[in-house]
Order: C-alpha cells, then sequence, then structure tokens
C-alpha cells in the first residue's frame, strides 16, 4: 500500500460509533461512476426527505469543502458494502479517516484504495474532532508517524500496527489529555497563546 507522506488538510468532524457502509454511500457500486454519486455520498446526513440539502451539514460546510480527513467514532464501517463505502471515501476525495476503531476488515478495504486508517484512542480522536469543527487544518505526517494540530500538539500513531490489529483490539489506546486546552470546536479560529508550549502525546501500542 501506498499513502501520502505529508498531508495539512482540514478534517470533518463526524464522530460518532457505529458509522456503517451503507451510511457512507447509500447506493450500488455501479452508481459511483455516475451522476448520483454525489447524491448517495453520506445522504441521510446531507440531505432531507424532499433531496434539498441540509443546511450547515458537516459535509457541505464551505470551511470544510477542502477536507482530506474524515474523523469518527467506534465501529467506522461496519455493515455489508465495505468495498463501495471505501471506494466512495476514496473517490469523494478522503486520503485519511481518523477513528477509534474500524470495523472488521474496513481498514484494509481503505488502505486498498490508498486511504490511510489511522487507529487512535477515543480520547485523541475526541480531541482532534474538538479541533477540526472551525476548519483548521491539521497535519499528518507518516514519517513521523504524528498528527500535528494548529497547535502544534502531537499524537502518535502507527498505521502498520492497526492494520495488523484489524478489529482484534484498537491498538493504540493510552494517551493523557488530562491537560490538553478546552474544547475550541464552533467557536471560531483561535491563536494560540504566545507562551504556549507544543504538547506531545505518546499513544502506547497495546501488548500481546
Amino acid at each position: 500500500m501506498s499513502f501520502f507522506s505529508t498531508l495539512t488538510s482540514p478534517a470533518i468532524p463526524f464522530f460518532q460509533d457505529g458509522i456503517s457502509t451503507e451510511m457512507i454511500y447509500a447506493g450500488p457500486r455501479a452508481d459511483l461512476a455516475g451522476a448520483m454519486a454525489d447524491r448517495n455520498f453520506f445522504c441521510s446526513i446531507r440531505f432531507d426527505a424532499s433531496g434539498q440539502t441540509i443546511p450547515e451539514n458537516l459535509f457541505d460546510r464551505p470551511s470544510l469543502d477542502a477536507a482530506a480527513i474524515l474523523i469518527a467514532g467506534e465501529d467506522f464501517g461496519c455493515g455489508n458494502t465495505p468495498e463501495v463505502a471505501a471506494r466512495a471515501l476514496a473517490q469523494y476525495g478522503f486520503a485519511c479517516v481518523i477513528a477509534a476503531s474500524f470495523a472488521d476488515g474496513f481498514a484494509a478495504q481503505l488502505a486498498e484504495e490508498g486511504v490511510a486508517p489511522l487507529v487512535l484512542s477515543h480520547e485523541a480522536v475526541a480531541f482532534l474532532a474538538s479541533d477540526a469543527g472551525a476548519g483548521a487544518a491539521m497535519t499528518i505526517d507518516m514519517d513521523a508517524k504524528a498528527v500535528i494540530t494548529q497547535y502544534g500538539d502531537r499524537i502518535s500513531f502507527d498505521v502498520a500496527a492497526a492494520l495488523a490489529a484489524e478489529q482484534t483490539a484498537p491498538v493504540l489506546r493510552s494517551v493523557d489529555l488530562s491537560t490538553a486546552a478546552p474544547a475550541r470546536a464552533f467557536m471560531g479560529p483561535q491563536k494560540p497563546a504566545t507562551s504556549s508550549t507544543p504538547r506531545d502525546y505518546f499513544l502506547i501500542a497495546k501488548s500481546a
């Protein structure tokens, strides 16, 4: 598999558990190449019963229009259409999904489509989601194996371990966010204090 080396992008903080493949893409694989591709992508989140775009839904928010990172909760990609959902995410422009855990086999399916699956602790994912709401970019550095927020906060990850573990258990589970700044989501961009120092959060691999 081959992923990007460094990605700097806004992230869509769709921080929910149990996001199914049918929620991700509500149509057959054949539609991915057709006019309905956009309408079927997260359609229950983006469109109302009459087919009108739901105002301020995360996927059509102007500040997140260029987002190439999706943030989700536990069991991302559960359901019966993993190949279609993974292809849809890649086709829609996502290069990385950060989740607390992936459904069995879905991390590998994303990797096959060139979408990097990162498994972080629930606390770490919540922290990143809180920073992402205002549209600020974060950086994923594959060589350094770190997610770096706009404030210089660093969260370590290991893609190989995440793929090897699949859904046996999330392998990166320990993170201390007790000294983290209050959530900044949906409050607009804020400048970090000039005296602040970037914090390092090291996620410890779960032992066998």
